[in-house]
């Protein structure tokens, strides 16, 4: 009797099992007699303090732990099976490369693990981070390796995945592990010799995501700007287009929350400061933007030339990564790609130097010194750094998945420590498990303009979200388009589906992508697409309020929210934005149809555009360019900047939503300086409570038939209120 179950299998492999702090099941896998060297930055929950009594069913929490030869079967708390696991060493013909002294050569038949977790059944398996662009993983592959993909879309793999069943498996995997998903079975291939994994169960997916969002420390709270129109493209080059960008902003009337400034703003990669020349008086044109409320942001990558102004002083302070992990004579690691530009040569960073926060944190603290009021960060998986570099004493094989988090980790805490009421924004390409939690937002990447990866964007916006990365983007209007203006009806329909994402934010190269680059009625979309946005903002911020606190996704996939509907397993063109909001993107050219089918579940919904009530089931709509289908629940409450919209339901009930409000920028939340108020239509009556300081609000009740019921100036009194509609 311990606190573990450990045995060893007939084929010698060691296997530990036991319950960690927050009720997981822990196993842990080895080569006998081979010695185990724990990664530092994997995750790591420790034993709790629960008896385990071996017999041939051994209870570790939830589960039962039968031995078998070659590994174990996992059984349910009721005894029932789950899966079979079978571990067995296997060979990788391909190699690897390995550090010999001072040279590098690749030796072959390296040693895996592999272990094929067979279950009793057949289940719908989801997960895996932004690399999945499919709503199931059933019979897909992946190799662990975050990649930029240009063209195509950021690969940024977590090792966790879930049944439809709510069976949830989390890996400490490694830099090219890799994953083979059927219709019954998981194998894991790792060239470590031994592997790690948690496991836990709950009722439902959206449980599941919700207890991830726990277990990889996931949960942050971005500043409610971050969440307005985001304007940015590739690139503004001085400070007169960002005046001249200013100019249109006004004309056109729209409220535009921040401003991306990309690597003109510096003169060589590593300078992290801003470049004279390009913006001379760049003190002053900050000093515009705050007089507007908007926001600055300025790209920064982990690399450096060696002719940037801080190469020398990361130099001297072994900041860089190194040619070799002897720490006799290393050797900052040196070479040339497209990152140097005008310079020949340069290096990449290593997150674990003892010096790196010291030296590189510094570095983005003067930068919030001078004005900037996020940092976005690019290059991060990290791309195209050689297989010889070493961070410390691992390979970048072995700390490329970290790579990143570690990165964000060093900002955060220099930046954090400097000014500890500042809400931090990072905007990153890259990051890994629990990254979300330092305020992090991803995007998917440098996509192409087309109706293909647009249509792909739902599902990298889903994927993210259920592996903890609630706050996620793309960018509207597509990346690349051929040094020419994006095609305007894949323009258009990527903005109205940007609009509903939990990030707004316009990208792309070397052509522009405002929301006035095509004249006419364009503009005039894309302009109100901002008002709208605009507008929801208490519903959007409400809904990430929902994430920080209960670790739900604001994008989510049709199953979160109805788990027994088996055709929403299957709808990965469509989701949920927030609790009540169900959209539709149009992926298509008028062209080719002026068609769009929409599946709505049971109940009763409400066209967002004309709140006609619509009933469920799958429907086909007309659709013109100027809006995409979109959709309210029926007994929903969502808070917009005009007015509160209430959707009557056919059986009388409603759904809590909780309107959250601060001030949006500090971290004064965290001292209790908040209003979380509680709406919640009853039959006909409107139930408002905890009511901090009167407001003022006009208030939309839609019926079951099409009646619109409009009341002005309702005093919402502190306390508790019953509004009769």
């Amino acid at each position: 009797m311990g606190r573990k179950l450990m045995f060893t299998t007939d084929n010698n492999i060691n296997v530990e099992a036991y319950l960690t702090e927050g009720d997981y099941l822990r196993i842990k896998c080895s080569i006998k007699d081979e010695e185990i060297n724990e990664y530092p930055f994997n995750l790591k929950k420790e034993p709790k303090d629960a008896k385990i009594i071996e017999s041939d069913k051994t209870a570790v929490g939830d589960f039962f732990i039968v031995k078998n030869e070659n590994g174990y079967t996992l059984l349910d708390k009721n005894e029932n099976p789950v899966y079979k696991s079978e571990i067995e060493i296997s060979y990788d013909k391909n190699g690897t490369f390995v550090a010999i002294e001072n040279t590098w050569d690749r030796v072959g038949f390296v040693q895996e693990l592999v272990e094929k977790r067979t279950y009793f059944g057949q289940y719908k398996f989801m997960g895996m981070g932004e690399a999945a662009d499919t709503l199931t993983l059933n019979n897909n592959s992946f190799k662990l390796y975050h990649t930029a993909d240009l063209g195509n879309q950021a690969q940024l793999y977590i090792p966790f995945y879930f049944t439809n069943t709510g069976y949830a498996v989390y890996y400490n995997a490694n830099g090219n592990d890799s994953f083979s998903f059927t219709d019954d079975s998981v194998t894991y291939t790792t060239k470590q010799l031994y592997f790690d994994c948690y496991m836990f169960v709950e009722a439902t997916p959206k449980k599941v995501v919700s207890r991830f969002y726990d277990f990889s420390s996931s949960k942050s709270l971005m500043p409610q700007w971050t969440f307005g129109y985001i304007q940015s493209k590739f690139g503004y080059q001085n400070e007169q287009e960002i005046y001249e960008l200013l100019e249109q902003i006004d004309k056109h009337n729209l409220k535009v929350s921040a401003i991306v400034i990309d690597l003109h703003w510096y003169k060589r990669m590593g300078d992290l400061d801003w470049n004279r020349e390009n913006f001379p008086h760049y003190e002053e044109m900050i000093k515009e933007l705050k007089k507007r409320n908007i926001k600055l942001l300025t790209i920064s990558q982990p690399f450096f030339t060696c002719e940037s102004k801080n190469y020398k002083e990361l130099d001297e302070n072994d900041v860089f990564a190194k040619r070799t992990k002897e720490v006799t004579k290393p050797q900052t690691a040196v070479w040339g790609d497209w990152w140097c530009r005008d310079d020949l040569y340069g290096s990449v960073i290593n997150p674990l130097s003892e010096n790196a926060e010291k030296i590189l944190g510094k570095k983005y603290v003067e930068m919030k010194e001078k004005g900037v009021d996020g940092f976005w960060l690019d290059l991060g998986e990290p791309e195209n750094v050689p297989p010889q570099v070493f961070f410390n004493s691992y390979s970048e094989e072995e700390f490329h998945l970290h790579f990143a988090h570690e990165w964000i980790k060093i900002i955060h805490g220099a930046v954090t420590k400097a000014y500890p009421d500042y809400r931090m924004f990072v905007l990153s390409r890259c990051g890994f498990t629990g990254t979300p939690g330092m305020n992090v937002s991803i995007w998917s990447g440098d996509s192409s303009a087309t109706f293909t990866n647009l249509k792909k964007q739902v599902l990298l916006g889903i994927n993210s979200g259920i592996t903890g990365y609630s706050y996620w983007g793309s960018d509207a209007g597509g990346f690349l388009s051929q040094l020419k203006l994006p095609n305007e009806e894949v323009y258009t329909r990527w903005m109205q589906f940007a609009s509903f994402t939990p990030m707004f934010r316009t990208h792309g190269k070397k052509t522009p992508r405002e929301p006035w680059c095509f004249e006419g009625k364009t503009t005039d979309i894309c302009c109100e697409l901002i008002n709208m946005r605009n507008n929801l903002m208490p519903y959007i911020y409400s809904s990430s309020y929902s994430t920080y606190k209960n670790g739900v996704p604001m994008m989510r996939a049709m199953y979160m929210e109805h788990p027994d509907d088996e055709k929403c397993f299957d709808i990965s063109d469509q989701f949920y934005f927030g609790d009540n909001l169900l959209v539709a993107p149009v992926f298509t050219s008028m062209n080719e149809t002026t068609k769009r089918d929409v599946y709505l579940p049971d109940g009763l919904w409400y066209d967002f555009n004309t709140l006609e009530p619509v009933k469920g089931g799958s429907i086909t709509v007309d659709v013109t360019m100027d809006n995409i289908p979109v959709f309210l629940k029926e007994g929903s409450v969502t808070v917009t900047e005009k007015e509160i919209i209430v959707t009557e339901s056919v059986d009388g009930k409603g759904e809590e939503f909780i309107w959250y409000i601060d001030d949006g920028e500090t971290n004064n939340y965290l001292k209790g300086e908040f209003e979380e108020i509680s709406l919640k239509l009853n039959g006909t009556t409107l139930e408002v409570k905890n009511v901090k300081n009167d407001k003022t609000v006009n208030i939309k009740f839609v019926t079951t038939k099409g009646e619109i019921r409009t009341r002005e100036n309702v005093i919402l009194s502190v306390g508790n209120n019953y509004i009769e509609l």
